[in-house]
């Protein structure tokens, strides 16, 4: 295997390992905040070893996109406190349909015609998924609306960022973890102090329990690594790529936590999340290269399949018609 293709295999098994392993971290110990302060301590230490200086200045111009770091990394480990992985994927595929509207609002962007084709066909995927959503939780469904929202400004602000400051991938990652400690501790003590007695007995608990303890070490490690791979993985290849793959990633990650968490999804919602992964695959290509017919006929072909779940629909509402208009 060549060193290009190794980078490419560890990103992908880094991305989908973390989307496990939170959702397994969220069913074993849901304090999102103090895990997450775990996650990130151990991230600033390893990064530390690369970026010794801090500068004050280039903290305060920074604290704004990690304000919004830490509601994106909370709001996705909160969600998956209370809605399954694959409901997770079809919510979080919607994200460039609200970057493309901000920015069209805000930043005068225009997009390509096939480009609205895919994102109106993720749009369509994730409302056929969530009409037969078999553990629908509304809490849920609301974390990940805060958490495409937040990672929607996010990547708008560090976008600006970028060009005004000049500021490395290392240097983002470590005074995003660096900066984001103060935050997580004070969200933890007011966690703890507001349910103390539920939490220092979990803490107890996950203390006595191997599995707990063995899935939080794995979650912190895997947080670092992905960080990592990352940064190796787009340096090695193209965006548009990088971007394909993040998306080819998830059809294992779901297959893999229906497998290992027993959850299961209809018929109806699978056809849906099918429909959301290829069009976040095919939007994903548009935004950098034309995109061939076949891509478009195989999209159409997805599409007009929804009209399965709509024809009985009709059907049944013409039939009522009829029957309530004869004599």
């Amino acid at each position: 295997m060549s060193l290009i293709s190794w980078k490419i295999f560890c990103f992908g098994a880094c991305s989908i390992s973390m989307i496990i392993i939170n959702r397994a971290c969220a069913l074993e110990f849901p304090y999102v905040c103090i895990l997450l302060l775990l996650q990130n301590l151990v991230s600033t230490l390893v990064l530390l070893v690369k970026n010794r200086t801090f500068d004050v200045s280039v903290a305060i111009n920074w604290l704004p996109c990690t304000i919004l770091f830490c509601c994106n990394l909370i709001s996705s480990l909160q969600s998956l406190v209370f809605i399954n992985v694959p409901t997770f994927t079809v919510l979080r595929n919607t994200q460039p349909l609200l970057s493309v509207l901000m920015g069209a609002m805000f930043m005068e962007h225009s997009t390509q015609a096939d480009s609205v084709f895919y994102l109106a066909s993720m749009l369509l995927g994730a409302l056929v998924y969530c009409s037969d959503d078999l553990f629908f939780d509304a809490s849920g469904y609301a974390w990940a609306l805060l958490h495409i929202t937040s990672m929607t400004c996010y990547t708008i602000l560090i976008k600006s960022k970028f060009s005004s400051m000049k500021i490395t991938v290392d240097e983002m990652a470590f005074y995003n973890n660096l900066l984001s400690l103060p935050f997580l501790f004070l969200l933890s003590i007011t966690q703890m102090v507001y349910s103390q007695e539920t939490v220092f007995r979990d803490i107890v608990e996950c203390t006595n329990r191997l599995q707990c303890i063995g899935t939080i070490t794995l979650s912190c490690t895997c947080g670092v690594l992905i960080s990592v791979a990352a940064f190796h993985c787009q340096k090695v290849v193209s965006a548009t790529t990088f971007l394909c793959l993040n998306n080819f990633s998830k059809i294992p990650a779901v297959v893999l936590s229906c497998y290992l968490f027993n959850e299961n999804i209809s018929s109806k919602s699978a056809h849906g999340m099918i429909i959301s992964i290829i069009s976040a695959f095919f939007y994903a290509y548009s935004t950098k290269e034309s995109s061939p017919p076949l891509m478009a006929m195989i999209q159409t072909l997805l599409i007009l399949s929804c009209l399965v779940y709509t024809l009985p629909t009709a059907n049944s509402f013409i039939d009522s018609i009829i029957s309530n208009t004869r004599p």
